[in-house]
């Protein structure tokens, strides 16, 4: 009997970790996911027409274009766009983001290395374990989780880089810890 509960015991704990473990997968998705359109709404505020070749084609009626006038008529544009690409994959809205602050060679976060793979792989991690319920690759985290963290933080730099932005010492420490 001792074995049988010591085994019992030993299975409830590992359960308890993979839900834990799945738990925090997906939390850390939902922070990234929604701090991604966070910082896509912050650079269409700071400047709509750095998304204007995503929003050119755009029709609209000319009774509009007099009423509004073109940057109302662009705020709206980029409005609406940014509310479709929230719907779009992880990998492809951060792809968006780095196409608009014009990214190119530079280190935006020392030490940190954007990887759109590792990206994906992570998003369909968390649609397993959502959508299908599949706890099987949940084993080692701590690793993912944090780089989903230094993600968010490269994310962040990468707004501060594009717009010339200033943190102050505070804000600084907090997004280094």
């Amino acid at each position: 009997m001792p074995a049988k509960v010591a085994a019992a015991a030993a299975n409830a704990i590992e359960d308890a970790r993979i839900a834990a473990a799945a738990a925090s997968i997906v939390f850390a998705h939902s922070l990234l996911d929604e701090a991604v359109n966070e910082y896509c709404a912050v650079s269409a505020l700071l400047n709509p027409d750095d998304w204007r070749s995503f929003v050119e084609d755009t029709s609209v009626a000319l009774r509009d274009v007099e009423a509004k006038g073109l940057e109302e008529l662009r705020r709206d544009a980029v409005s609406k766009y940014l509310k479709k690409l929230s719907n779009q994959s992880l990998l492809n809205r951060i792809r968006v983001l780095h196409n608009v602050c014009e990214v190119g060679k530079n280190e935006i976060l020392t030490g940190y290395s954007f990887d759109g793979e590792r990206i994906d792989r992570f998003d369909k991690l968390r649609h397993n374990i959502v959508h299908k319920g599949e706890l099987q690759d949940v084993n080692d985290v701590a690793p993912e989780l944090e780089f989903i963290e230094r993600t968010t933080v490269y994310l962040s730099a990468l707004i501060t880089h594009r717009y010339g932005i200033v943190i102050g010492p505070e804000a600084m420490i907090e997004a280094i810890k």
